[in-house]
């Protein structure tokens, strides 16, 4: 498909930056009635000759398409009177009036196989067969029939040959060769393909073997690691990645509704995490406490002991690799005392009993030593509050300055049993900055994982500046400079 990217078949892997970046680019332009990206992407999967590295199937197509060409002409991979621009950018209605199916799913398909994948894109198309050897010859593919093979062309440029057929709805392009056999990867998941969300948007499978795998083992189990994943086209829409585990979570972690019990401060963190279960929400579980091999009355003296309550919270500053934390943690008044000095004597025998050396303490503050750190702790009724420097502690728990959660987080921290958000900033960002939500349940034995990116940039601008930044990445992925002016004007400063 010369012509359309700026590189035809990179050798080298996208880059998950510009994976996102060009799905909140496609969030920018209108969205459709399309057909489902999951049902698409399962029944690709199901029809796959080889178990697939990756798969990705996008709807609705007219708007992949267009947002692909917009990314070329940012890249300087097509001219702007290159025929591909006209077959791309022509609008929905051109694109229709080439053959190809606007609404539907289109799919791309990859094994990896020596230097070069093989691959298969597969264009939804409502066209003939004239319509499709027009468009091929406008996308440079310049095609050629198979004798005795109707609906069936195959192109030849410097890249080798690309293989054409036109079936059922479809026009598929193949290149460099057949799917080979493989049987280190794992089978396709339907239960977790199907789990994935509806609407437009692309949803993806990834399955990795060698290190990644290996790695992965202690959580996935033998089957290997496979990961079914949606990123919608809707603004501010919420994506989700789904990754099956070698066991059954515990049901609190399926659970929503947990409100968090925060704190506040005169400096905002730069990451807020909230965990909804207590404690006792998970030791209530008897396929978790079986699976930690404890005895009833162990879990009940674990319980008095560490009864923390629903809706703990852990607020992280500076860097969030560093120990500059604040953590607030609810005390569950069923399962013992509940008021300040009572919990205090309790966490000072806890304390030495593990064998931390408690520095000074009260009825409502103490300081230990844990390695090398000092831990600051404020108690108050019903709550507990942690940090690594006193004065965080003593504002979170007097409630000075500014609280971390606002309401938009808290709607957020209530739909998942553990949340997390965190802004994103930058000299590109300094006006319209980003903030990035992500949510973890486990249902079952598997693990979601979902996204939602929030900014108040305007649609008109922020379409344009990701479109740029994914130009600036496939040009250094095809070794291009991206500060070269032809690299899609990556010496603009983004808007």
């Amino acid at each position: 498909m010369a012509g359309m990217l700026p590189t035809r078949r990179p050798s080298r892997r996208a880059s998950p930056l510009g994976c996102a970046c060009l799905a909140a680019a496609l969030a920018a332009v209108r969205p459709a009635v399309a057909a489902s990206p999951a049902e698409a992407l399962a029944a690709a999967l199901a029809s796959s000759p080889a178990p697939p590295e990756v798969a990705v199937a996008c709807a609705p197509a007219g708007d992949v398409l267009q947002a692909l060409g917009t990314v070329a002409l940012e890249s300087g991979g097509i001219a702007s009177d290159d025929p591909a621009v006209d077959a791309l950018l022509g609008g929905v209605a051109h694109l229709s009036a080439q053959g190809i199916a606007v609404d539907e799913a289109l799919v791309l398909t990859m094994w990896k196989a020596g230097e070069e994948p093989v691959g298969e894109l597969a264009l939804p198309f409502s066209g003939d067969e004239e319509q499709a050897r027009t468009l091929l010859d406008r996308l440079g593919i310049a095609p050629e029939p198979v004798p005795g093979a109707p609906g069936r062309w195959v192109g030849h440029d410097e890249d080798g040959d690309t293989r054409v057929r036109l079936v059922d709805g479809s026009l598929a392009l193949s290149f460099n060769g057949s799917p080979p056999a493989r049987d280190d990867l794992p089978v396709l998941d339907r239960e977790l393909v199907a789990g994935l969300p509806d609407g437009p948007g692309c949803a993806a499978w990834v399955a990795l073997s060698g290190d990644a795998a290996t790695a992965a083992r202690p959580i996935v189990g033998e089957r290997g690691l496979a990961i079914a994943g949606f990123l919608p086209f809707q603004r501010e829409g919420i994506g989700l990645v789904r990754v099956r585990s070698v066991g059954p979570f515990p049901q609190a972690m399926s659970q929503s509704g947990w409100a968090p019990v925060t704190g506040s401060g005169h400096e905002s963190p730069g990451m807020v995490v909230t965990v909804g279960p207590g404690l006792a929400d998970l030791l209530d579980d008897a396929e978790l406490v079986a699976h930690l091999g404890l005895t009833p009355a162990q879990v009940r003296r674990v319980q008095r002991t560490a009864n923390i309550g629903a809706g703990s919270t852990i607020a992280l500053f500076g860097d969030p690799r560093g120990r500059d934390f604040v953590a607030v943690l609810p005390v569950d008044g069923t399962r013992g005392p509940t008021r300040a000095h009572k919990v205090s004597r309790r966490l000072r025998r806890l304390a030495r009993r593990v064998g931390f050396d408690v520095l000074r303490s009260d009825d409502r503050s103490m300081v230990v030593s844990v390695g090398t750190d000092l831990v600051f702790v404020e108690v108050r009724d019903g709550r507990i509050y942690l940090a690594a420097h006193g004065p965080r502690a003593l504002e979170a728990a007097e409630g000075v300055g500014e609280p971390w959660v606002h309401s938009e987080d808290l709607a957020w921290a209530l739909r998942w049993p553990v949340a997390a958000w965190t802004g994103l900033g930058g000299p590109a960002m300094q006006r319209y900055p980003l903030k990035v939500q992500a949510g973890f349940r486990g249902v079952d034995d598997v693990l979601e994982v979902g996204i939602r990116v929030r900014t108040d940039m305007p649609a008109g601008m922020l379409g344009p500046m990701l479109a740029r930044i994914l130009a600036e990445q496939l040009a250094t992925l095809s070794g291009a400079d991206p500060a070269d002016g032809d690299a899609g004007g990556g010496g603009d400063e983004a808007p």
